[in-house]
């Protein structure tokens, strides 16, 4: 399926982008190591919210912004490329199981809280079934009525959470989805050290913490939830790309920059063509003046690798 952005969406990348882009000169990527954040970007959290970029995907009725989950990948994209430390699509994700629950009093306030950034909503990547998230963390969670209790090995953002949207164990065959509030004293917050410079990772211990039990996800919410987190791996891998091609251009070898040997253009336009396939990506969009087949750059340095070449003796 080719993803064509509209005209709104593309304007809606570019404000994101400028938005991060203006955070990311005064931050140092990748910062010295006794300079790794331990927590968030406030300032910057803030700043989505005022645009109202915190709220894509809650509906403008229950207290967002509106739009859809391509709106939703956009930004995503934006983020993943400037890697900042910030949760957005992390919270992205609690915000989608929320929005598919009936509306309350517990969840209208929760939503309002994540539109406005006064709080912070995370999920337990480590407590998630295997067929939604693969591989399963040393963490455990107990559900007893309204309350939990277990360790959380390594929570993204676990320092800053106020919300945490995790899988806990109860008298059902299947873990079931719990909305758990960390505060204190029920909650015990120790930083981790993480090779994730952009992450902050905390362990958490709870104490009969509150909990709002949720009913199972239904295929569209993970699928929403897959596709945002996609959506940010794309711009990641991006930026990636972008920086062996820089390196590629700066490392000398024999005399030359290793970028125009041709076993490096091709691993640089394999990596292209595997990691941004067309469509995806919201930084390109075809127009009846451009056609498909000449947008792409990767496209026409793949076609090169047919046509013969002669060895230099």
């Amino acid at each position: 399926m080719r993803f064509a952005p509209t005209d709104e969406q593309l304007e809606l990348g570019r404000t994101a982008q400028r938005l991060l882009a203006a955070h990311a000169r005064d931050s140092v990527l990748p910062p010295p190591w006794d300079a790794i954040p331990h927590t968030l970007s406030r300032e910057l959290q803030a700043a989505l919210a005022e645009l109202g970029l915190l709220g894509l995907g809650v509906p403008e009725r229950r207290g967002g912004s509106g739009g859809g989950i391509a709106d939703l990948c956009v930004v995503a994209e934006q983020v993943g490329w400037a890697l900042p430390a910030l949760p957005f699509t992390a919270t992205a994700v609690v915000v989608a199981v929320l929005v598919e629950h009936p509306e309350s009093p517990g969840i209208r306030s929760v939503l309002t809280g994540v539109v406005d950034s006064s709080a912070i909503a995370v999920p337990a990547w480590e407590m998630f079934p295997a067929d939604m998230v693969p591989g399963r963390g040393a963490g455990w969670l107990s559900l007893t009525g309204m309350t939990v209790d277990g360790v959380l090995a390594a929570v993204p953002f676990g320092f800053d959470a106020d919300l945490l949207l995790a899988f806990a164990d109860d008298a059902s065959a299947r873990p079931r989805p719990v909305l758990v509030e960390l505060a204190e004293p029920t909650t015990e917050r120790t930083p981790l050290d993480s090779l994730d410079v952009t992450e902050p990772m905390a362990s958490l211990r709870l104490t009969a913490a509150r909990a709002l039990p949720l009913g199972p996800l239904g295929a569209h919410t993970i699928a929403r939830m897959l596709t945002v987190l996609a959506a940010e791996l794309i711009g990641i891998g991006r930026r990636s790309l972008e920086g062996g091609v820089e390196y590629a251009g700066q490392r000398r070898q024999f005399g030359r920059p290793i970028g125009s040997f041709q076993a490096i253009k091709h691993v640089l336009a394999d990596r292209s063509s595997s990691s941004m396939p067309p469509g995806c990506s919201s930084r390109r969009r075809p127009t009846p003046s451009t056609p498909r087949t000449r947008t792409p750059t990767w496209r026409h340095v793949r076609r090169s690798r047919r046509r013969p070449t002669r060895s230099r003796r």
